[in-house]
């Protein structure tokens, strides 16, 4: 019993943050938005705010958009991906544009997607 009781605070000594997102490693999308093209696919388009030189004391941020197209709204995403050199990151996420098609076609489809964001935010904290 002794042995259990001295092993418990050890072993909580050893946890630590195995599982943690450097925030240099990824791109914060801050706006995104779905559409269909004419021959059907699904476009994701996101924006990304990127530091650009600046005078001394100044902040300075531009907007980056990046585009993807695909058959569904998580294989666009994946292409999105590609596109971008760091791992995106939609959970800081400000705005969600639908285009006319994709509001008229809104399925559960697009609702996962974002589900599946927001748990893998979730899961990361």
């Amino acid at each position: 019993m002794k042995k259990i009781l001295y092993l418990v605070p050890i072993l909580s000594l050893l946890t630590g943050c195995w599982d943690q997102s450097m925030l240099n490693q990824t791109k914060l999308i801050t706006a995104g938005g779905f559409d269909y093209t004419k021959s059907g696919k699904v476009i994701t388009t996101a924006a990304i705010p990127q530091a650009v030189a600046a005078e001394a004391g100044q902040r300075n941020t531009e907007n980056q958009i990046f585009s993807a197209s695909g058959f569904t709204a998580r294989q666009s995403r994946l292409r999105l991906d590609r596109k971008v050199s760091e791992r995106l990151e939609a959970s800081k996420n400000q705005i969600i544009v639908f285009g006319e098609d994709a509001a008229k076609k809104i399925s559960t489809t697009y609702w996962m997607f974002f589900i599946e964001i927001l748990n893998r935010h979730l899961m990361q904290n």
